[in-house]
């Protein structure tokens, strides 16, 4: 997949360094979506609406954050263990594109994610530009904490 978008996209990476757990494990906890409720800053609702005969999902989304909501629809598709793309040109979008992928390492595993993304509002690209970085953060130690809880023993949260 490429992301590559007409300007002015919005681009981002994150990379996730897990010494402990593997590729498979943190594949597992980035491809249960409807999970995502439960963990993710912003996610209000994600449910797998449809798995297709290629393999790939229709999901429906709910993002939001205090009074402000988004629904809209994506695809993910994927090739487990190594990467899971969702892309969407729905809703907010005119166009979104997320890839993870899962490199091992050791006995750990590399994440890197990639997300460009095209507002067909000006408005919400000018507040996504400004408050991505600060979210951003947020969003990366929640799925470290999330793959802690499932990975390492901790009774806390079950999948």
């Amino acid at each position: 997949m490429t992301l590559e978008t007409a300007e002015p996209a919005l681009r981002r990476h994150w990379r996730l360094d897990f010494p402990a757990f593997t590729a498979e494990q943190l594949f597992a906890l980035v491809a249960d979506i409807e999970g995502y409720p439960a963990f993710m800053p912003g996610c209000v609702a994600a449910r797998v609406l449809e798995r297709r005969a290629d393999g790939s999902w229709l999901v429906d989304n709910v993002f939001g954050f205090g009074p402000l909501r988004s629904r809209f629809s994506s695809t993910a598709r994927f090739a487990a263990p190594e990467w899971l793309e969702i892309v969407s040109q729905d809703g907010p979008w005119r166009r979104f594109a997320l890839r993870w992928t899962f490199t091992p390492e050791g006995a750990g595993c590399r994440v890197d994610a990639e997300v460009a993304v095209e507002f067909r509002s000006p408005l919400l690209a000018a507040l996504a530009r400004t408050g991505l970085p600060a979210a951003e953060p947020r969003i990366v130690r929640a799925f470290e904490e999330r793959a802690r809880r499932l990975y390492a023993g901790n009774p806390e949260d079950t999948p």
